[in-house]
């Protein structure tokens, strides 16, 4: 028990190691471990996971550890063959049956489409077990040397079954390595590390030796090491000569992918630094792994075998490209690999090798979180994916340990203060905001997945991170990092990295401040570009989420995309991570698969990004409301390949969101989307997976074919009637089963969950500027099982000339009683509507003028929400330009200074009605000719050049280095992964608007220039909108670190008006 094995520390001392050679695990950090175990639950926890419980073996990564106990028990040779021959490649041609079992054939699928077998390595080694009948593969035992026995025999290149051919030990071979050696080989380590026992050290040196005899290298050119076996063969792809057999121009990797390889490599680094005194000095060890051909004398021999096999051969893949994944990922992969190598000296590659490189080289990570966050700290990717940003919280705590046996080299300069810029602070702030009704991402890009009905009540959090908010807590203070490291589930501290300090007393004390509390309502993460219309407490907790991201990793066509969580279920869900990359453009990251606008059936263009923004949000009395932008067709993007058809832009991509509350456990959602521009606009709907119930409407049903069209076969290619080929489908071809009927009146769409407390989803569409069609079809991918086919409901429109659709709809969710009992369109110009629902009326008014989205300018929509009960008026909230007036709508003022080391600003505000808009809390817009981004206030002063605005975040977009200066261009060392920028054929930007940096201040100088754009270019340039002297930039440039910047003196700030 826990009890018992806290009693057990205590005479335990004697026996415990004695490491002096440890880089990570020095005295002082195996100190803290133990003394966490003595002192807290959470830590016996850990000993107790790591010792004797082990992670559940799924997938192919995932489990951390294993139980120590269990595989410290296996016999030597046992042990030796838990990590296969890497002769067994790792992958294969995806076309042979992946996912496919010889017996139940593609319905294992239902259970995960990537991988849905399971390995027990103790009982069943070297085979794969089928989810459905239980069956093991391959039926030989090849690691006994049994190539042929059983109906299912596999030697290593697979088993053919009725003439098709199943990679049972190459999926074995995968999945082991990720989810039983490496967990293995932290277990060992950590298990020797918290009881002494040099049992547990010898079992984890005797697999890292064997890992090291089985792990790949890219070959020994350029360095140290040549005469070192070349094992490109075994690398992940070395079969195929570096390029994967079915994702072609997929390369790289060493055991695992060139991805996964990062994570595995750091854990492996850590168990060696543990147990690099036992691999050098166990004579056992030794005589074992001579007795097994490993070339090696003595222990230093076998010590620098293992080092070099490993450690090395992973440095070298680093350094030259063959690992390389998210964000996070081979950077830390490079500074665990460093600190285990702990090397300085002149052999190559080295720790100095990987620290520069994963610092100042291709890892960039000097300005990693500059450069690769937005301003309110969110990533380039989707959400769950940007959680890997908090590895570098990993890397920076290595550093540490690096330079704290090297502070002659590795100085301040070599390995900077990763969070000493406000965004890694933002970082944090961010994991908080992020959060969904308080438990759960939103589905931006391919975040979230559709799936059954479920209610989540129990997921409450804090924050998307957990113990990573005791290192914000102890850098910063904030007591609400504190608040966040608690764990709702538990009421605990989240458990923390077991062989770091834990300051429990310092966090007890900050939860005791008022200012810890964590409350998340109505709010924008506009750098990031996201918004939440949220209210409600508890089971009644709602938050819609309006898509504005224009992320670049993992993402999707979801531009403008609205998604609902109500009651602890996602009622508007969307569609989340490919089930298999081959249908992902028609199907997954299609514009129509999700809750967005597609014009004449096209995908968004890609890869152009940003381009978006947001007007206003506000939240009053219940009246919470958004209206954001986006250009998801570019200048010049082809809407029709028809002979003489006219190209018509779209310079109208906008949506409105009005979430009003009725009372503590009611609300309902107004929605306006505009759109203009090609020939046909079709808003697309689709909600849980349940099958709705429709209006009755003059449906006609197509008998054959698809959306795509009746002779169009599912998921087949196709040309559609605007001229474009689709030779992998278009999401038309992917949705079948369609019916059609005209739309002329409002009309009511009814998702209801089958969950006991009634919940359900009422879509009233209405129709504006005359009659719709109404489609419906069922849409699945080839991936999905074919009874989790998805309603779809198009709402479509013809656009004659291009000429402007507007969508009015409204989502009522709601638990057993409809919220909306009736809608009434008083007026289309301006719109008003009146809406009856529970205990009263409400009449909203929207305006939207006619016009581009597009400009960065001034826009004036606005929205007002007048509530009547018993015909009296009890709420009458106005926000914006309501009733269409620009002059009354909105404030401004211009910008007379800048202070961006303070993130503050002077605003030139004569109109004192300005400056009694703006308070703590109010969000200025602010733009000029080319960019737009909100700014929440943080402080605000009144000093005699106006009015001093202190803002929550910084207005620094990003930093380069500047190393070089061609024909008016700055080419920069350390890109980031905003940058996307394109080039003409001449050279110049081409992107505009659609780049990250368009209209950004180079530097803050009076005179500083204005930017067109950062080219994604070999180099990566700085481009400016009035080119300067080569020998001008030289001067002022070369050689520097070079800010730029959101905002600059002159542009504009705009409040919107909120009155009730």
């Amino acid at each position: 028990s826990l009890v018992s094995a806290a009693a057990a520390l205590a005479a335990a001392d004697a026996a415990l190691p004695s490491l002096t050679s440890g880089c990570y695990y020095t005295p002082a950090r195996i100190a803290a471990g133990l003394e966490n175990v003595r002192r807290f639950d959470w830590a016996r926890e850990q000993r107790e996971r790591i010792l004797n419980r082990g992670d559940a073996i799924q997938y192919y990564l995932g489990p951390e550890v294993t139980a120590a106990r269990d595989y410290a028990a296996l016999a030597d040779d046992d042990l030796w063959l838990l990590q296969p021959d890497t002769s067994i490649p790792r992958t294969y041609d995806l076309n042979e049956n992946r996912a496919v079992c010889p017996v139940h054939g593609e319905e294992v699928r239902k259970v995960n489409v990537w991988c849905p077998w399971s390995i027990d390595p103790l009982g069943h080694p070297y085979q794969i077990r089928c989810p459905l009948g239980g069956e093991w593969y391959p039926s030989n035992a090849y690691h006994r040397g049994d190539m042929t026995g059983g109906a299912f025999p596999d030697d290593g290149t697979g088993c053919v079954y009725q003439g098709q051919r199943y990679h049972f030990l190459k999926e074995y071979a995968a999945m082991v390595y990720g989810t039983v050696v490496v967990p293995t080989l932290s277990s060992l380590s950590q298990a020797y590390l918290l009881t002494g026992d040099a049992g547990y050290a010898y079992k984890g040196a005797l697999l890292m030796v064997r890992l090291a005899t089985q792990y790949p290298n890219y070959g020994w050119d350029g360095t140290d090491f040549a005469h070192r076996e070349n094992r490109f063969e075994r690398t992940y792809l070395g079969p195929w000569n570096n390029e994967h057999p079915y994702y072609r121009g997929k390369k790289g990797g060493l055991v695992h992918d060139l991805i996964w390889e990062n994570i595995h490599l750091e854990r492996i680094a850590l168990a060696y630094d543990a147990l690099r005194e036992t691999i050098a000095g166990d004579a056992r060890l030794l005589a074992y792994v001579q007795g097994k051909g490993v070339p090696v004398a003595n222990g230093e021999d076998l010590r620098a075998y293992v080092e070099d096999y490993i450690l090395r051969a992973g440095a070298q893949a680093i350094l030259a490209g063959h690992l390389r994944g998210n964000e996070g990922h081979h950077q830390t992969a490079a500074m665990a690999v460093a600190v285990a190598l702990d090397d300085v000296s002149e052999r190559h590659p080295n720790s100095l090798d990987l620290v520069d490189w994963a610092y100042h080289g291709a890892g960039a990570t000097a300005h990693i979180l500059i450069n690769g966050l937005s301003r309110d700290g969110g990533g380039h990717e989707s959400p769950n994916y940007n959680r890997i940003k908090f590895s570098f919280l990993r890397l920076a705590r290595l550093a540490e340990c690096l330079r704290a046996r090297h502070p002659e080299v590795l100085t301040a300069e070599r390995c900077p203060d990763l969070l000493a810029h406000p965004k890694g602070r933002a970082l944090f702030d961010h994991a908080i905001d992020i959060l969904v009704a308080d438990c759960l991402y939103p589905d931006i890009g391919d975040n979230g997945g559709i799936a059954a009905p479920r209610r989540r009540l129990d997921a409450v959090k804090h924050a998307a991170m957990g113990h990573e908010f005791v290192e914000a807590f102890r850098r910063w203070g904030d007591p609400r990092y504190a608040r966040a490291a608690v764990d709702l589930s538990t009421g605990e501290f989240h458990p923390a990295p077991l062989w770091e300090q834990f300051p429990l007393e310092a966090l007890r004390a900050a939860l005791a401040e008022p200012s810890s509390e964590i409350r998340r309502g109505t709010r924008l993460i506009d750098g990031y570009g996201v918004a939440f219309l949220e209210s409600g407490a508890g089971p009644h907790r709602r938050s819609a989420v309006l898509n504005a991201s224009s992320i670049v990793g993992h993402r999707q066509d979801d531009q403008l995309a609205l998604w609902l969580h109500a009651f602890g279920l996602d009622v508007l869900p969307d569609i989340g991570y490919p089930k298999t990359w081959d249908y992902a453009a028609p199907w997954d990251r299609n514009s129509m698969a999700h809750n967005t606008v597609t014009i004449n059936e096209r995908p968004f263009t890609t890869p152009r990004f940003y381009g978006n923004g947001t007007r206003f949000i506000a939240e009053r009395r219940g009246v919470h409301a958004v209206c954001a932008f986006h250009d998801p067709y570019i200048d010049g993007f082809s809407f029709s390949r028809l002979e003489g058809a006219a190209n018509h832009p779209c310079d109208l991509y906008e949506r409105l969101v009005v979430m009003i509350d009725v009372s503590d456990t009611a609300f309902y959602l107004v929605d306006l989307f505009s759109v203009n521009g090609g020939d046909q606009h079709d808003q697309s709907w689709h909600a849980m997976l349940v099958e709705p119930e429709v209006p009755g409407l003059d449906w006609v049903a197509q008998e054959t074919g698809t959306l795509a069209g009746p002779a169009v076969e599912r998921f087949s290619a196709y040309t559609c009637r605007f001229g474009f080929h689709y030779r992998k489908g278009n999401f038309p071809s992917f949705l079948a089963d369609i019916r059609r009927a005209p739309l002329a009146a409002p009309a009511v769409w009814t998702w209801r969950s089958g969950l006991p407390e009634g919940d359900a989803l009422r879509l009233h569409v209405i129709p504006l500027g005359g009659a719709a069609e109404a489609v419906m079809g069922r849409g699945r991918s080839p991936a999905w099982p074919q009874d989790q086919a998805l309603d779809f409901l198009l709402v479509r429109r013809q656009a004659p000339g291009g000429r402007a659709s507007r969508f009015l709809s409204i989502l009522d969710a709601y638990q057993d009683t409809p919220t909306v009992s009736g809608i009434a369109v008083l007026s289309e110009a301006p719109l008003q509507l009146r809406v009856s629902r529970t205990g009263g009326e409400d009449l909203v008014t929207i305006h939207v003028p006619e016009g581009p989205s597009r400009t960065t300018g001034p826009r004036p929509v606005g929205v007002r929400v007048r509530s009547l009960e018993n015909g009296q008026v009890t709420r009458d909230v106005r926000i914006g330009h309501w009733d269409g007036r620009p002059e009354v709508g909105s404030l401004r003022a211009r910008i007379a200074a800048t202070d961006h080391a303070t993130m503050s600003l002077t605003a030139d505000a004569a109109d004192d009605a300005f400056a009694r808009q703006v308070a703590p809390g109010t969000r200025v817009r602010i733009y000029n000719d080319r960019r737009t981004a909100q700014f929440e206030v943080a402080r605000v002063d009144v000093i005699d050049a106006g009015l001093r605005l202190t803002l929550k975040h910084t207005a620094e977009l990003s930093r380069f280095v500047v190393e070089g200066v061609e024909n008016g261009a700055l080419r920069i060392r350390n890109r980031g992964p905003f940058v996307t920028g394109h080039l003409t054929a001449d050279g110049r930007p081409s992107d505009r608007g659609h780049d990250l940096y368009h209209g950004a201040r180079l530097g803050d100088a009076p005179d500083a220039p204005i930017v067109e754009g950062v080219s994604n270019s070999q180099p990566p340039a700085i481009h400016l909108v009035e080119a300067l002297p080569d020998d001008v930039l030289r001067e002022r440039y070369l050689g520097r670190e070079v800010p730029l910047y959101e905002y600059h003196v002159g542009d504009w700030l705009e409040v919107i008006r909120v009155e009730d």
